[in-house]
């Protein structure tokens, strides 16, 4: 076997482990994400958040999460939003 193809698969496999651990510590902090409370849903609806509350949100809803997309439908259709997408979630009427 030449030299370099060992180094080639070593090379590999851990870019593959890099991978995965960053996907175990999206997933971690999506768990520890709590979620947030429908009335504050309400609020970023309306845009009443600040920068940081959106942006902690959004990462939240990113997650793709199916319960705040659940809470998120009838809140779009009072706004008269249309569908929206996050992660892996579909919000809409």
């Amino acid at each position: 076997m030449p030299a370099a193809r060992p180094q080639r698969l070593a090379a590999r496999i851990v870019e593959a482990v890099d991978s995965a651990e960053q996907g175990m510590r999206t997933i971690e902090a999506a768990l520890h994400d709590s979620h947030p409370a429908p009335a504050r849903l309400g609020s970023f609806i309306r845009g009443e958040l600040s920068r940081e509350e959106n942006r902690a949100l959004v990462r939240h809803l990113l997650t793709g999460c199916p319960d705040c997309a659940a809470l998120l439908r009838p809140l779009l259709g009072q706004a008269g939003h249309s569908p929206l997408r996050w992660g892996g979630a579909t919000v809409e009427e």
